[in-house]
Formats: structure tokens, sequence, C-alpha cells
């Protein structure tokens, strides 16, 4: 019986999770977005159908190296010196869109040089 209970609470969290307020300095990327937190996405990926499972968790999808990215702009996150806030945010909510892999740091080329 706990199992089913402890089940169901789990569904019911994250089925609200898209209407808890997102973590501070989190937005959705943009191609000229300095910072972007992600998951590299593989070639075969069905990139329309992602981003509107995206959009609505505050994410989105930006080119950057030659792959796609499912992340979100944690350009204001850094600023703040929120990124572990971010990080937790932003690996939750990919889990929850149900996008796999390792989430790291993706900047953007011209901030490099």
């Amino acid at each position: 019986m706990r199992h089913w209970l402890m089940r169901g609470w789990r569904t019911f969290c994250s089925a609200l999770r898209p209407l808890a307020p997102g973590a501070r300095g989190v937005y959705h990327p943009r191609p000229d977005s300095m910072l972007v937190l992600g998951v590299a996405l593989p070639p075969d990926a069905d990139l329309e159908a992602l981003r509107r499972r995206l959009w609505w968790r505050g994410l989105g999808l930006v080119p950057r190296a030659g792959h796609w990215i499912a992340g979100a702009d944690v350009t204001e996150a850094l600023a703040q010196r929120r990124m572990r806030a971010a990080r937790v945010f932003v690996t939750r909510q990919l889990r929850d869109a149900g996008v796999r892999g390792p989430v790291r740091r993706w900047e953007r080329e011209a901030a490099r040089r």
C-alpha cells in the first residue's frame, strides 16, 4: 500500500511542477544566448515535438557547436551566482520532458574568443 501512495505522490508532484515558479535567472534560450545549460540531442530527434514539450517548462532548443541543445539560458543565473539552483531546475524539467543525457554548459562561440 505504501508503494502505491509514494508512486501517486510522485506523479502528483510531477504533474504540478510546470505550475511551480522557475529558478531565478533561467529563461527560454535564444540563438544569441551567451550561456545555455542543457543536453545535446541525437541527430534523429523529433525537434518540433520536443520544442512543444519544452516550451511549457521554460526551456527550448538552440543550435550550439553543430548540435541541437535542449535547455535554458542561464546567463543571468551565473551573474547572480545561482548556478546550483539553475542546474537542479533545468535537470528536473528536462527529465520530466523525457530528455535524457548529461546536462552541461554550452557557451556561444563568439563568447569564447
